[in-house]
């Protein structure tokens, strides 16, 4: 009976009856233990309960300690379980007695390349290709990895090597059209991902994507840029001028821009016109996928309290929200009732269970697809929705462009415009707003007196300096800090610091947190230059009050060019530490200026490089007057606290109640000006 019970559980397990097959495989446990076991470990694992799997599979293989297949399902069960180091162990046990073991090796590879061990990997892929040469599986992952090592021709080799065998093989065309499009092969990497999609569009489709699957056919100039923004974050500039050049070449039409979201935020990086800028902005408006057709809205709801709506996915320890803290709870609700949309899941702290305590209503949006976001929003009926995201991460377009609210105004998070039709409003300053955008603007701007930046994160007393000493920074330096994201470092802000350096002997260069390889790149420049090792210091990444007091210790701030610090900007002023800050021509090269005119010190705005770099020195070398700055900007914090939340809150609910009143009295959009 027990070899009935065996046959009937493998005969359930086929016709996809699990809770059948299971039963089955327990009453076959007693005489018939190790194929019991294994069904029932195979069972959990297809069930995705690895947990159990692992369990299952280390009973069976206690029976069968010599079953390579079994050790093999374990190490994997243990690896999908989380436990990818006890996985990694039993690869390496079973590659010690068999060396040429192929499923060994294929898994031992993919955890350590996933694992960033890429070098590593690469060893076993290379054996796995020489083993099976004519595995076309192989050489498609073979050349994943020299991809994701920036190996690019050869991965392209590795990929015709699979494509010779496979001729459609999805993941080895995709690999060889993405680098083909890494490597600035623009026009062939664009026909292989044509052909992988006519191929297969689904296989296609799903390539490299954990979520949504791509629409269709990459953007071959947008994979290009991607790549090339990436090496940003390691501060690698020897191709600086060939992205500079191949973003102005992308973006020199806007009908036939990229429209990547991701290439959005980056564009702002780079020094670029104003009109490129644009053209990336409106190139992403033009090509997002709209929404299924819902009902039209009606106008705004005659009520007693206007009804904001936030949406943003911010909501936590970010940056972002440490601009908007307390915004939220300073609107007047005899006025306004203020309801906040998470589009990020809870992290679980503090910031974000604060934050929700601000608004009347929080909803977490998170786990809902764009269609039923929508509908929530609308259901609530808010009578103007702010966007606090823009095209920058985290970014929910669809939403906005499916009207959540009768009115829509874009605040903060990426203010640069979208030259989108569902924006019909865009909080600014005039000391931010750009005298040219390149093209006309689809949306009003809405001007506040500068800033329009609050900041709800401000000490409520003095700072005192943290000491030096525990910071790494010398007991009689001038420390020039800059403390921000070392992406927003362009090449020629970097020189003109490193020329600082070298006018003033007695100064440091203080910079953020970076990785190791970016900080490696910028001291073999300041070496190059001839300067010290000394010279330079990296700081950690801590706590954000601990680094409000350590920004304290600091003599003057260096704002970046191309794209000014935000919320790094703010925390210096806020620790009474002056900025000094270039005003250049497009929106993120003056928020700076904007800062520095609402802290009242508008004389360390400069309007050129040299000024800049002028300013610096004279500062150094008038300690007097640099003082007397830090105490204009204490007293203007102190008596006239112009980035407090209830400031700018007021600002705010005239803008919004003017849109409002405006539509609903079927009047002519403009520009909103509160004076």
């Amino acid at each position: 009976m027990t070899h009935d019970w065996l046959a009937f559980a493998r005969l359930k397990h086929q016709a996809g009856e699990p809770v059948a097959a299971a039963a089955a495989y327990r009453e076959a446990l007693a005489a018939q233990p190790l194929p019991a076991l294994r069904g029932l470990a195979h069972l959990a694992a297809e069930a995705h309960d690895y947990g159990a799997a692992v369990a299952w599979f280390k009973r069976a293989c206690a029976l069968a300690p010599h079953d390579r297949t079994l050790t093999l399902d374990l190490a994997l069960a243990l690896d999908l379980s989380g436990a990818s180091a006890d996985a990694l162990a039993i690869y390496r046990d079973v590659l010690a007695s068999d060396p040429a073991n192929l499923r060994a090796l294929e898994n031992h590879a993919a955890l350590l390349r996933d694992g960033g061990e890429l070098d590593a990997a690469l060893a076993d892929y290379t054996t796995l290709t020489r083993l099976a040469p004519g595995a076309a599986r192989y050489w498609s992952v073979y050349a994943e990895c020299l991809r994701r090592l920036e190996r690019f021709d050869d991965a392209i080799d590795a990929c015709d090597r699979a494509l010779a065998i496979a001729p459609q093989l999805i993941p080895a065309l995709m690999c060889k059209a993405t680098a083909l499009a890494l490597a600035g092969r623009i026009a062939p990497s664009q026909a292989a991902y044509n052909r992988a999609f006519e191929i297969d569009y689904t296989a296609a489709a799903h390539y490299g994507q954990r979520g949504r699957p791509m629409p269709g056919p990459p953007d071959a100039r947008a994979v290009h840029l991607s790549g090339a923004f990436a090496r940003l974050y390691d501060a690698e500039w020897d191709a600086y001028a060939a992205l500079v050049e191949a973003a102005t070449a992308a973006y020199a039409n806007v009908e036939h821009a990229p429209g990547a979201i991701e290439l959005a935020f980056p564009l702002l990086y780079l020094p670029l016109p104003n009109a490129r800028k644009s053209a990336g902005h409106r190139a992403v408006t033009r090509d997002l996928e709209p929404l299924a057709a819902l009902p039209l809205l009606p106008g705004p709801r005659t009520r007693e309290r206007l009804r904001i709506g936030y949406l943003g996915s911010k909501f936590g320890d970010h940056p972002g929200m440490r601009l908007v803290k307390g915004l939220f709870a300073a609107h007047d609700r005899a006025r306004c009732e203020v309801f906040g949309y998470a589009l990020n899941a809870s992290d679980g702290g503090a910031i974000r269970a604060a934050a929700a305590q601000e608004f009347d209503l929080f909803r977490d949006l998170s786990q809902l697809d764009d269609e039923a976001a929508l509908a929530r929003v609308r259901e609530d009926g808010p009578d103007l929705l702010v966007d606090l995201n823009g095209y920058s991460d985290g970014a929910r377009p669809r939403i906005l462009a499916a009207r959540g609210a009768p009115l829509q105004v874009s605040y903060v998070g990426h203010s640069h415009s979208l030259f989108a039709p569902w924006i019909d409003y865009r909080i600014t300053d005039d000391a931010c707003e750009p005298d040219d955008w390149g093209m006309p603007l689809v949306e009003q701007p809405a001007f506040v007196p500068p800033s329009y930046y609050c900041y709800g994160s401000a000490p409520v007393a003095p700072l005192a300096a943290a000491d030096r000493a525990t910071l790494g920074l010398p007991a009689d330096a001038f420390v020039l800090a800059a403390l921000g994201r070392v992406e927003k470092i362009e090449p020629s802000a970097y020189a003109c610091w490193l020329e600082l350096l070298r006018r003033l002997p007695e100064a440091v260069l203080w910079l953020g947190p970076m990785n190791a390889r970016a900080e490696h790149n910028l001291r073999a420049r300041a070496a190059a230059a001839g300067l010290g090792n000394a010279r330079l210091i990296c700081a950690p990444r801590v706590p954000h009050p601990a680094h409000l007091a350590r920004l304290a210790a600091a003599d003057l701030y260096l704002d970046t060019w191309v794209f000014n610090a935000h919320t790094t900007a703010l925390d210096a002023l806020h620790a009474g530490l002056p900025v000094v800050s270039l005003k250049g021509r497009s929106w993120s090269a003056r928020i700076g200026a904007s800062l520095l005119t609402a802290a009242e010190l508008p004389e360390l705005i400069a309007e050129t490089a040299q000024a800049y770099a002028e300013t610096v020195i004279g500062l150094a070398h008038d300690r007097a007057r640099l003082a007397l700055l830090r105490r204009r900007l204490a007293t203007t914090l102190a008596t006239r606290a112009p980035f407090a939340p209830a400031r700018l809150a007021r600002r705010l609910e005239q803008v919004y109640a003017i849109a409002i009143e405006r539509h609903r009295s079927a009047g002519v959009a403009g520009p909103i000006v509160i004076t």
